[in-house]
C-alpha cells in the first residue's frame, strides 16, 4: 500500500517557530557511494519487513492545529470535543486543553517549581485530567479539573497514570529492582498491585487501558516470557496480570524517543506507530488477533502520542529531534554546533560522540530503518564505521587508539563486538553476551578491559575474549582514569545514586552529591572523569524542560550546572582531546495534527 496522504507532521514555514542552531557545514551527514551500495539491500528488507503484515490503508486529510511553538501528547477527551495535550511555554512543560472546531486553547498548570509534566490521561467522565510530573525520577500523579482549577497530588512516585471505569488506574513506578513496574491501584484505599509488567520510562510509559476496563496494552516485558530482554507488544489481564504477545509476527521496533500507543474507543483494535524504512506508520492491529494489521497513514516524523476519537479521526503529535553534535569549554556559553542527524537509532541520544586522536568522531544514524554508526571529520565526509550487513548500534566506545567495542546485530541476535577502525573489520564477538541488552560501555585506560551494564548489573569482560564476570549493581558505568576505581550510577525510586567501585572486589562506596539539581537518569558514559577528578553528569533542572549537562568535583562533592546557551536536552558528555566538551543534544520541534478520513472531512 503507497500512502494515500503523506503528512509531514510540521510547518516548517511557521513562523512562531524558532530556528535550530545550524551546524558547521551542513545539516545532515552525507555517506560515501559505497555506503550507499552497502545499504541498497538494507533499504528493501527495511520495506519487506515493515510492510509484512499488514494491509493498505484509505486515504485521509490532515489538518495542522493552532497551539504553542511546542505541543505534543494529545488526549482526547472521552465526549470528544476537547483535547489535552502538553505545552512547552517559557522551556516548562504544562498541561492545556483545546476547542480542536475553534482553535481556542487555555494552559491548566503553571508550577514551575516541581518538575516538568510526561504524562496526561482524561478521568472517564472528563471532569478532570491525570497527569505527573517529573525530575531524576517520577514525582508523582496529580489531578486538574479540566475547565480550570487547583491541581492536587494523588500519588506520589509513579507515573502514567490510565484511570480505569471502576475509578482504579494502572500507573508506573520504579521497583525494588530499579525497574518500571506496571501497577494497579485503588486512590480510595491506596491499595497498590504489582502486575509483573515492565515498560521504559522516558519518561512516560507506554500504557494504555481498553474501555471495559478489563485489559491494557502495553510495549515492554512480561513476567516469564522474555529471555533475551527485547521489548514487545503485549495484552495485559487486569485481574490476573497475566500477559500475551500480541502480533507476534510483526516486526516491532520503538520508531522514536516514545511508543506511541493509543486503542480504539470501541475496544477493539490497538494503534501503533511501526516504523518502515524512514516513514512512521499508523496502524491498527486488532485485539483479538483474528485478522491482519492495517495500516491506515504514514507519516514523515516521529511520534510521540496519539489518540482516537469516537468519531474516527487521529490526533498525533509530529515531533522532530534532530541529534546534534556540540562542542563548549567547560565555562559553558554558546556551544559549536559540530554536525547533526535527523534521523538516528532512539538510543543514540543519550550516547557522547566518541573521538578519536585524529579528531574522527563516531556518530549513530537510522538509514532506512535500520541502526548504522558512521565515522568522519566534524563537517567532512562519514562513511560506515564497518563493512559489514548487520546492523551496528550504541553503545560504542573507543578501546585504545585504533579499535572500538560497539553493539552488532538486531533482537535475540546483538552482541557486544570489538572492531578494528582501521581495517572497518569485526575483530572479536562476545557471545556470551548475544540477547542480553546492554544499555552502557566502558573500558579500562590499558583497553585490556571492557565494562558493559545490563539487567541493572556491571559486568567485566577481558577484550581479548573470555568469560564475562559480574561486578556490581549499577545502571550506567564510568572508569576512572587512575584505572583503580568505577563509577557507576544506580537510577532508584526516588532519585539517581552516584556509587565508586574499587577494583577489583570493592565493595562499593558511595559518592554524596552536593546539588540543587537532582541527577538525570540515564546512565552515566565513558570519558566523563578527567585526571582532575571532575566527572561530567547531566542534571535535571526544576524550572526547565530541558536537562542540562553539569560537572561534579570529587573533591568537594559539588555539582554545578554548566550554563549553555542553547535550547535542547543534553543528558552525555565526554572530555574532548583539548580539554573541552564534547556532548550531543536534541533539540525539539512539535506539532498537534488531526487527521480524518477523506470521506469523514467532505473530501
Amino acid at each position: 500500500g503507497v500512502v494515500g496522504w503523506v503528512g509531514w507532521g510540521r510547518g516548517r514555514g511557521d513562523s512562531g517557530e524558532a530556528p535550530a542552531l545550524q551546524p558547521v557545514g551542513r545539516r545532515a551527514l552525507p555517506w560515501a557511494v559505497t555506503a550507499l551500495v552497502l545499504m541498497g539491500l538494507a533499504v528493501l528488507a527495511g520495506w519487506w519487513f515493515g510492510t509484512r503484515g499488514v494491509a493498505t490503508q484509505s486515504e485521509w486529510s490532515g489538518e495542522l492545529l493552532p497551539g504553542p511553538t511546542v505541543a505534543f501528547w494529545p488526549r482526547v477527551s472521552p465526549d470528544g470535543r476537547l483535547v489535552a495535550f502538553q505545552a512547552v511555554l517559557d522551556d516548562m512543560s504544562q498541561v492545556a486543553v483545546m476547542d480542536p472546531e475553534s482553535g481556542n486553547w487555555s494552559v491548566l498548570t503553571h508550577d514551575r517549581e516541581h518538575g516538568l509534566v510526561s504524562g496526561l490521561s482524561w478521568s472517564p467522565d472528563g471532569s478532570k485530567i491525570y497527569f505527573d510530573r517529573f525530575t531524576s525520577q517520577p514525582l508523582g500523579i496529580y489531578t486538574v479539573p479540566s475547565l480550570g482549577g487547583e491541581a492536587r497530588e494523588l500519588m506520589g512516585n509513579a507515573a502514567s497514570p490510565e484511570p480505569l471505569p471502576d475509578g482504579t488506574m494502572l500507573v508506573v513506578r520504579v521497583d525494588p529492582d530499579r525497574r518500571n513496574q506496571i501497577y494497579h491501584f485503588w486512590p480510595d484505599t491506596g491499595r497498590l498491585q504489582a502486575l509483573g509488567a515492565w515498560v521504559t520510562l522516558t519518561p512516560s510509559a507506554p500504557v494504555r487501558a481498553f474501555p471495559d476496563g478489563k485489559a491494557a496494552v502495553f510495549f515492554g516485558t512480561a513476567k516469564g516470557s522474555d529471555s533475551d530482554r527485547s521489548p514487545h507488544l503485549y495484552l495485559l489481564d487486569i485481574a490476573s496480570g497475566k500477559s500475551k504477545r500480541l502480533a507476534p509476527g510483526l516486526p516491532i521496533i520503538q520508531g522514536s524517543q516514545l511508543f506511541p500507543l493509543a486503542v480504539t474507543p470501541d475496544g477493539q483494535s490497538v494503534l501503533i506507530d511501526l516504523l518502515s524504512g524512514n516513514l512512521h506508520r499508523i496502524v491498527a492491529i486488532p485485539r483479538s488477533g483474528a485478522s491482519t494489521a492495517r495500516t491506515l497513514l504514514s507519516l514523515t516524523s516521529g511520534v510521540w502520542c496519539l489518540d482516537a476519537a469516537r468519531d474516527g479521526s487521529l490526533y498525533v503529535d509530529q515531533v522532530d529531534r534532530p541529534l546534534q553534535v556540540l562542542r563548549y569549554p567547560v565555562t559553558g556559553g554558546t556551544p559549536e554546533v559540530l554536525d547533526s542527524l535527523e534521523s538516528y537509532p532512539v538510543s543514540a541520544q543519550s550516547e557522547a560522540p566518541a573521538e578519536f586522536p585524529d579528531g574522527r568522531l563516531i556518530l549513530p544514524a537510522l538509514i532506512s530503518g535500520r541502526s548504522r554508526l558512521l565515522i568522519g571529520q566534524p563537517g567532512g565526509s562519514f562513511v560506515p564505521l564497518l563493512q559489514t550487513g548487520e546492523e551496528t548500534s550504541p553503545p560504542v566506545i573507543r578501546v585504545g587508539d585504533s579499535d572500538v567495542a560497539l553493539m552488532v546485530g538486531s533482537g535475540s541476535k546483538q552482541a557486544l563486538t570489538l572492531a578494528s577502525v582501521k581495517e572497518g573489520r569485526i575483530l572479536r564477538r562476545f557471545d556470551d553476551t548475544e540477547g542480553k541488552g546492554i544499555d552502557a560501555l566502558a573500558a579500562s585506560p590499558d583497553g585490556k578491559t571492557l565494562y558493559y551494564v545490563s539487567s541493572g548489573n556491571v559486568w567485566a569482560v577481558p577484550s581479548q575474549g573470555g568469560s564475562s564476570h559480574k561486578l556490581c549493581a549499577g545502571d550506567g558505568v564510568a572508569v576512572d582514569p587512575n584505572g583503580k576505581d568505577l563509577i557507576v550510577n544506580l537510577i532508584e525510586q526516588q532519585n539517581v545514586r552516584l556509587e565508586r567501585f574499587p577494583l577489583p572486589d570493592g565493595p562499593p562506596q558511595e559518592i554524596r552529591v552536593k546539588s540543587a539539581d537532582p541527577i538525570i537518569p540515564v546512565p552515566v558514559g565513558p570519558e566523563t572523569i578527567n585526571r582532575a577528578g571532575k566527572m561530567l553528569v547531566g542534571v535535571v533542572p526544576k524550572d526547565s524542560w530541558f536537562f542540562r549537562p553539569g560537572l561534579l568535583d570529587f573533591s568537594t562533592g559539588a555539582l554545578t550546572r554548566i550554563p549553555l546557551n542553547y535550547e535542547a536536552d543534553i543528558m552525555e558528555s565526554a572530555w574532548a582531546s583539548d580539554g573541552r566538551i564534547l556532548a550531543t543534544a536534541t533539540p525539539i520541534r512539535a506539532h498537534l495534527w488531526r487527521f480524518r478520513r477523506a470521506t469523514s472531512a467532505g473530501n
